[in-house]
C-alpha cells in the first residue's frame, strides 16, 4: 500500500508537470490579462483535480491471501549468495520528509500574518486616504515595510513606507489605486488559497511555476484596470519605474506584492500593448488555450494514470492458497465442480513478478483447468526480488451443499421404448441418445437417427457421483474403454447400474454411424441431488494441513508407477487419489486410497508413492509433518508405429530452459579453492545427455573458466531430471545446463 500511495504521488507530480507546460504553449494565444488571469487558475484548480476527475486504472479482481513464509522454489545454482543492498530511504522517510516541508511553509506563513498584525499595531493610521475612493479599507504608514501591502479580508488594511513621501504625488496616486483595487478585488482571499497550495506541495516546481504565472496575471489584471479608472496610462507606467528605482520590495509574504522585479518587464510591456480585442476573437484564443490544455491533461492521465487498490474478492468456500512466494495480487479461485483435492502447480515468473507460465504437477482432473485459470493472473512482489519459479498449492475444500453449484443436468432421455424390445434398443442407442432409470422426466427430444449394430467405447465419464458411488460402478461394471459391444449388451448394463443405484441413468453419446464410436456417461437422473456428506479424517497429533502458513511438500523424486497386468489387458486406465502424510524429512507415511481405480492399480500407486522423496512442508521456516492428496495417473500411451519404429539410441534435443524446469534433484557445486583464491566467476555451459530415466548420462563442457569447468560436471553429473515423454514413451535428451559461479 505504502508503494502504491507513493507511486501516484510520483504520478500525479507528473500530470501536474505535463498539463503546465500544455497550459504555458496554450497561454501563448491569449493576450487579454483577465482571460489569461482565469485561464491559469482554472488550470491550478483542474492539476488539484486530477486525482478526483481522472480515472483511475484498476487491477483485476483479486483476493489477497496470506503469503507463505518461506518460497518453496527452485533456485538458479549459485556458489554463494550476495546479501541484498537495503535502501536508507523508504516511503515513511519520504512522507516525514514531504510532510516537514509543508510544516515548515505553513509556519513561515503563520509568522507572516503575526508580523503583520503586529506592524499594523504600531503603524500610524492616516485620517484622509491617499485617493478620493479609498473609503472601504484602513490605511496606515510604517517604516517597517519597504513596500506596499494589502492584507485582510472583513477588516482590510493597506500599510504603505514611510519612504513613499519621496515619490512625485502622481506615482503616490497610482501605488494607493493599485492597493484600494486589490482590496475590491477580494485578491487577499487567493492569496491565502495559492499560499496554503504551494506550501502542501511545495516538492512540486510545476505549482510554483503556476502560482507565478496566477499572481503575474492577477497583477496585469490590476495595472488594467487602475489605468482604466484613472486614464493615465504614461503615470502608471512612471509610477511603476519609480517604484522599481526607490527598490520598494514587500517583504511579508501572504500579501498581494505591488511589484516584483522579476514580473516588472512583463507589466510594463502589457501596458504598452494597449491589448484590444473583439469578443469573437478573444473566444477564439480562448477555445484554442483551453483545447492545448485539454490534449495536454489526456496525455499526462495517458501516460502516468493513477492506480487504485485491487477489489478484494474471497476465494469459493472451502479453497485455500498457499502461494509459494510473497504475493502483490492474485485473482480468486472458484471451484465449478463438487471435487476436492489438492492441485500442486509450477509457475513461471518474469522479472515484474508477473505469472508468465504454469503447468500443473499433480491433482484432480477436474479442478486443474479452475487452478489454471487463476494462477495465470497471479502476480507477485517484484520488490522481493522473486524466484524465476515457484510451486504453489491451492487446497480444494469441503464446502456447503448451499455454496455448490448444480453439476450439468445430462441431455434429456428419450421416449419410453415402444412395442418389441430390440426396437426399444435401438431407440436408446445414437447421437445425444439416453435411456433413463425412473418415470417423469422431462419432455423427449425428436427421434434419433437409427443406431449402429455395434459401437465401440470410446470413453466412460462420471458426472455427479460421489467417489465411493463411483467406486461401485467402476468395480461392477464389466465393460472397459475399447470393448465392442452389441445392441443386445446393453440391456445388461442398465440393470447391472440399477441394483446399484435405481437413480443412476447411463447416456449413450454418438453420431449413428456404423462402427460408432461413443461415449458412455454415467450420472445421477435429472433432480436427483448428492446428498452423500463426505467427511475428512482427523489428522493426527502433530501433522498440519496444508495452508494458513503451512506450505505444501514438493516432490523432488518421483518415479513413475508400473502397469498391473490385469489393467493392460482391459486397457484400463485412470487416476488413483491417496491421502498420505508427508513427515519432516520428506518421507511419506501413512498412505490411504480415497479415490480407488481397482485392477492391481492401487497397489501400484501406493508402491510407487512408497518410493517417492518431498521437499518437506513447512510452518514459520520450519519442516513438519503435512498432510497431502497425491494423484497418480495411469495411462496408456497410444500405439504409434512411427514412434515405436525410431531408433531410441538418438537422444532428441530439447531447449536448456524446458529441461531447467525440470530438473527434480539438483547439486550445488562446490567451489575449487583454487578458483577463489584467484577470484574467478563466471558461468559454466555444458551439453548434457539425459537417459529415459531422467538421469545424467554424459556431460561435456562448453564454455566458461577452465579452473570452475571440472567443479560444474560434477556437480551437474548427479543431476535427476524428470523423465521426458515422446508420444507417451520416455526418451533420452541432449541438452544445455548453466552452471553459476559467484563470489561473495
Amino acid at each position: 500500500m505504502n508503494s502504491q500511495l507513493f507511486g501516484n504521488l510520483l504520478s500525479w507530480s507528473a500530470q501536474i508537470s505535463i498539463l503546465a507546460m500544455a497550459g504555458a504553449a496554450g497561454a501563448f494565444t491569449l493576450r487579454h490579462p483577465r482571460a489569461r488571469l482565469y485561464f491559469w487558475q482554472t488550470l491550478l484548480a483542474i492539476a488539484l483535480m486530477l486525482p478526483v476527475i481522472a480515472p483511475w486504472k484498476r487491477p483485476l479482481d483479486v483476493a489477497l491471501a496470506q503469503s507463505a513464509p518461506v518460497a518453496l522454489t527452485i533456485p538458479a545454482v549459485a556458489v554463494s549468495r550476495v546479501p541484498p543492498t537495503s535502501t536508507a530511504w523508504g516511503f515513511e522517510q519520504l512522507a516525514m520528509l514531504l510532510a516537514a516541508g509543508a510544516a515548515f511553509r505553513l509556519v513561515w506563513v503563520a509568522a507572516g500574518l503575526l508580523r503583520l498584525a503586529r506592524i499594523r499595531k504600531h503603524a500610524r493610521p492616516l485620517q484622509m486616504p491617499p485617493v478620493a475612493f479609498g473609503g472601504s479599507a484602513s490605511w496606515y504608514v510604517s517604516d517597517q515595510v519597504t513596500g506596499p501591502v494589502t492584507f485582510g479580508w472583513l477588516r482590510p488594511s493597506i500599510l504603505l513606507p514611510a519612504r513613499m513621501s519621496e515619490l512625485t504625488p502622481s506615482a503616490q496616486e497610482a501605488i494607493a489605486s493599485h492597493e484600494l483595487f486589490h482590496v475590491h478585488r477580494r485578491d487577499w482571499l487567493f492569496v491565502m488559497a495559492e499560499e496554503l497550495i504551494r506550501s502542501v506541495l511545495w516538492f512540486q516546481p510545476a505549482v510554483w511555476f503556476v502560482l507565478s504565472r496566477i499572481q503575474l496575471a492577477r497583477e496585469q489584471v490590476v495595472d488594467q484596470e487602475v489605468v482604466d479608472a484613472t486614464r493615465d496610462r504614461t503615470g502608471y507606467l512612471d509610477a511603476l519605474v519609480s517604484v522599481a528605482a526607490q527598490r520598494l520590495q514587500a517583504d511579508v509574504a501572504p500579501a498581494p506584492l505591488f511589484l516584483k522585479k522579476r514580473q516588472l518587464a512583463a507589466r510594463v510591456q502589457a501596458l504598452l500593448k494597449e491589448t484590444s480585442m473583439s469578443a469573437s476573437r478573444l473566444a477564439a484564443h480562448v477555445s484554442v488555450a483551453a483545447s492545448v490544455a485539454v490534449l495536454g491533461a489526456c496525455a499526462a492521465i495517458w501516460f502516468f494514470p493513477l492506480r487504485s487498490a485491487a477489489q478484494v474478492l474471497p476465494d469459493d468456500p472451502g479453497i485455500t492458497v498457499d502461494a509459494g512466494a510473497t504475493l502483490a495480487h492474485r485473482t480468486p479461485v472458484h471451484n465449478p465442480t463438487t471435487a476436492m483435492g489438492d492441485v500442486l502447480l509450477e509457475l513461471k515468473l518474469n522479472s515484474k513478478g508477473e505469472v508468465a507460465d504454469a503447468r500443473v504437477l499433480s491433482g484432480p482432473d477436474e479442478l486443474r483447468k479452475a487452478a489454471l485459470a487463476s494462477v495465470l493472473d497471479w502476480h507477485y512482489a517484484a520488490d522481493t526480488a522473486p524466484p524465476s519459479l515457484v510451486h504453489a498449492t491451492i487446497h480444494f475444500g469441503q464446502r456447503l451443499a448451499s455454496d455448490a453449484p448444480p453439476p450439468p443436468p445430462p441431455p434429456p432421455p428419450p421416449p419410453p421404448p415402444g412395442p418389441g424390445a430390440a426396437k426399444g434398443l435401438r431407440g436408446g442407442l445414437g447421437a445425444g441418445l439416453g435411456t433413463g432409470l425412473g418415470q417423469g422426466v422431462s419432455p423427449p427430444p425428436p427421434p434419433p437417427p437409427p443406431p449402429p449394430e455395434t459401437a465401440v467405447i470410446q470413453r466412460i465419464d462420471f458426472a455427479g457421483l460421489s467417489p465411493e458411488l463411483q467406486q461401485r460402478v467402476q468395480n461392477s461394471l464389466t465393460v472397459r474403454e475399447g470393448d465392442t459391444l452389441r445392441l443386445a449388451e446393453w440391456g445388461s448394463i442398465r440393470e447391472s447400474l440399477r441394483s446399484i443405484d435405481e437413480h443412476l441413468v447411463m447416456i449413450v453419446q454418438g453420431n449413428g454411424n456404423p462402427s460408432d464410436r461413443v461415449t458412455l456417461r454415467i450420472a445421477l437422473r435429472p433432480g436427483v441431488e448428492l446428498r452423500q456428506p463426505v467427511v475428512s479424517a482427523a489428522l493426527p497429533p502433530g501433522v498440519y494441513r496444508i495452508g494458513g502458513g503451512v506450505s505444501a511438500p514438493i516432490p523432488t523424486i518421483r518415479p513413475e508407477p508400473e502397469y498391473s497386468e490385469e489393467a493392460r489387458r482391459a486397457k484400463w486406465q485412470g487416476a488413483v487419489l491417496l491421502q498420505l502424510v508427508v513427515d519432516e524429512n520428506g518421507v511419506p507415511q501413512d498412505i490411504r486410497i480415497v479415490r480407488s481405480l481397482g485392477l492391481g492399480l492401487d497397489e501400484k500407486a501406493i508402491e510407487a508413492v512408497q518410493q517417492w522423496r518431498f521437499k518437506p512442508g513447512l510452518k514459520d521456516g520450519k519442516a513438519v509433518p503435512v498432510s497431502a492428496n497425491i494423484e497418480v495417473n495411469f495411462r496408456i500411451p497410444s500405439a504409434d508405429p512411427v514412434a515405436m519404429a525410431a531408433p531410441a539410441s538418438k537422444p532428441i534435443t530439447v531447449g536448456g530452459p524446458v529441461m531447467e524446469s525440470r530438473v527434480v534433484q539438483r547439486i550445488p557445486p562446490v567451489y575449487p579453492a583454487n578458483a577463489r583464491t584467484a577470484r574467478v566467476q563466471g558461468t559454466v555451459q555444458l551439453s548434457v545427455i539425459i537417459g529415459p530415466d531422467g538421469r545424467v548420462q554424459d556431460v561435456q563442457a562448453l564454455s566458461g573458466p577452465a579452473m570452475l569447468t571440472p567443479a560444474a560436471i560434477q556437480a551437474v553429473a548427479q543431476w535427476v531430471y524428470q523423465p521426458f515423454l515422446l508420444n507417451g514413451q520416455a526418451v533420452s535428451v541432449q541438452t544445455t545446463a548453466d552452471v553459476n559461479f559467484v563470489l561473495e
